[in-house]
């Protein structure tokens, strides 16, 4: 095992290193843009996050004690009414989430989208809900 106890690695670049249950001790990583990191299981303690922009897949995550994932989701939510369309929980929610997903197609279709064809029901082949001709 490496150690690096004071050393300066300003600058340094990681890419595709393993660092799984590595000790991070009094570091500064003020500055650091993390991209495609998996923190699973991570502990952080006395630790500062202050300006810090978080993106990406959140689950189960305590800041001081707090599970913040729900007020994350419910916040998100607010944002994106369909956004909750997208996890049905039965065969009408499918359909309700399909037709959402249909409709958004649509907005960003423009004018390049295929017309619906004849018999159809107005979805074009690559949209038309599964199992529907």
């Amino acid at each position: 095992m490496a150690d690096f106890i004071g050393s300066d690695l300003r600058g340094a670049r990681f890419e595709r290193a393993d660092l799984s249950g590595a000790l991070l001790k009094a570091v500064d990583l003020t500055g650091a843009r993390l991209h495609g990191v998996d923190l699973t299981g991570t502990v952080m303690r006395g630790v500062e996050l202050v300006n810090v922009d978080i993106n990406g897949e959140i689950q189960n995550v305590r800041i001081n004690g707090v599970d913040v994932w729900p007020l994350v989701d419910a916040e998100l939510n607010r944002r994106y009414p369909d956004r909750a369309k997208m996890r049905p929980v039965d065969p009408a929610g499918f359909v309700e989430a399909w037709d959402t997903i249909e409709r958004r197609s649509s907005r960003r279709c423009g004018t390049w989208c295929a017309p619906a064809s004849a018999g159809s029901a107005g979805r074009s082949s690559e949209t038309r809900r599964p199992g529907t001709r």
